[in-house]
């Protein structure tokens, strides 16, 4: 198992025929004038490719944020992914994806932070997020 793709989004969404739907993807900065720092709504868009021998298992999937002292500064997002014993397009490669969508996010200070998604015990990515205090310049 592998990624495809994976990033921030202030939004997302995958329709049943796979499509996706995003705003403002590709983030991996936040600005921010006061700390801590509330960012209403962030999803994490991942699309998995699988090999043929992890079809019909089932994985644990484990999504952390954690800050540059490798201290998480949210309780680590924990899934269970099954996966189909079947392709739904055989013709296609396999794979899996899905957009999970994280409200009231708290970050306490600006500092370089990550965003890391385990499956299956395997680290599969690890995505920086900086955030960054904005100055406002007098003038």
């Amino acid at each position: 198992m592998r990624a495809a793709y994976v990033f921030l989004a202030t939004a997302g969404e995958f329709t049943p025929d796979g499509k996706l739907n995003m705003i403002g993807g590709d983030i991996n900065t936040i600005w921010g004038r006061v700390f801590p720092l509330m960012q209403p709504h962030l999803s994490l868009i991942l699309k998995l490719l699988l090999d043929r021998d992890e079809l019909g298992s089932e994985f644990d999937l484990r999504i952390s944020i954690v800050n540059s002292q490798e201290i998480p500064i949210v309780q680590d997002i924990q899934a269970s992914l099954k996966v189909p014993a079947q392709p739904p397009q055989p013709k296609r490669p396999d794979s899996l994806a899905f957009a999970l969508s994280m409200f009231n996010l708290v970050f306490p200070k600006p500092d370089d932070y990550s965003v890391r998604v385990v499956v299956g015990g395997k680290e599969i990515t690890t995505l920086p997020l900086y955030v960054k205090e904005q100055v406002l310049q007098q003038g």
